[in-house]
């Protein structure tokens, strides 16, 4: 089944997401991914000062990706962790919209 893409606001910036499965690639690869019309479930996040974010980045235990959707502005900033999960956004364990001051780390973790 294809992709049916449209764009949205997502925290801030405007992103594309599928309007059948929900997905929203952070890497064009990820476009190509089938399409399930199943909607993937972002995870829990909790909201971290600046500092408590830094130091939560580093004390991760495993190799993050960070991936910059430069198409929005401010762009977005995620770091996944794709042992986790194979795909966005259930790889995400951090974000940030750049500059806006808000950060935030999975919760579930």
């Amino acid at each position: 089944m294809s992709h049916e893409w449209e764009t949205i606001e997502f925290q801030g910036s405007n992103r594309l997401q599928c309007t059948k499965c929900g997905l929203m690639p952070a890497a064009p690869e990820a476009m190509a991914l089938p399409c399930s019309d199943e909607i993937p479930q972002k995870p829990p996040m909790k909201k971290l000062t600046k500092p408590e974010f830094d130091m939560w980045l580093r004390q991760y235990p495993r190799e993050l990706e960070r991936d910059v959707f430069g198409a929005a502005e401010p762009p977005f900033v995620t770091w996944n962790d794709f042992t986790i999960a194979p795909q966005w956004p259930q790889s995400i364990v951090a974000s940030t919209v750049a500059e806006s001051g808000e950060y935030f780390v999975r919760s579930d973790l």
